[in-house]
């Protein structure tokens, strides 16, 4: 899996096998009894506006990934996991798909850089051992929590929409 060969940040595994997916109600209940109510009550926001902004959640076994699925290719990028620790993962994965389908780095470059700017405790690092691939980290080089980002949503989903709207054509445009 993508990352597998850095110590940092932590491997997130898919589920593998027949464990059960979250309900959005159990995902904020974990996330409420690790965190507390305030960082629970903005992820069920976020959970409700993300269909406004075109985005999808998606439920794990302790998460919730926010994804853009582009109706004409099928594409879908994945902008982040929130975790019921409250930790924010898999941000690299936006750039490593972005990467993969051959978008101008730009594209997760200016994204990336847009989101440090919004919560600037929230870092933005080349992956180890792919340089040319990104993610956010905290100071520690590990994964970040959420909570900047959920108390910044609003920006956040602009932020994201920016982004898609500069990869929309792209898809268009090739096929893909």
């Amino acid at each position: 899996m993508f990352g597998a060969e850095g110590p940092k940040p932590s491997r997130i595994s898919e589920s593998k096998g027949k464990k059960r997916r979250l309900t959005e109600k159990e995902f904020l209940e974990r996330l409420k009894g690790n965190i507390g109510q305030e960082i629970a009550a903005l992820a069920g926001k976020a959970i409700q506006e993300a269909p406004d902004h075109g985005l999808c959640v998606e439920f794990g076994t302790t998460y919730a990934t926010l994804k853009f699925v582009d109706a004409v290719s099928a594409e879908s990028f994945n902008f982040g996991r929130i975790e019921t620790d409250g930790k924010l993962t898999a941000t690299g994965l936006f750039s490593q798909k972005c990467d993969g389908l051959e978008i101008p780095s730009d594209i997760s470059k200016n994204y990336y850089d847009a989101v440090h700017k919004l919560t600037p405790e929230l870092e933005v690092r080349p992956w180890p051992k792919d340089d040319k691939l990104l993610w956010l980290a905290d100071a520690n080089d590990d994964w970040p929590s959420a909570a900047p980002l959920l108390r910044n949503r609003k920006e956040w989903f602009k932020t994201i929409k920016v982004t898609v709207d500069r990869i929309r054509p792209l898809l268009a445009a090739t096929g893909k």
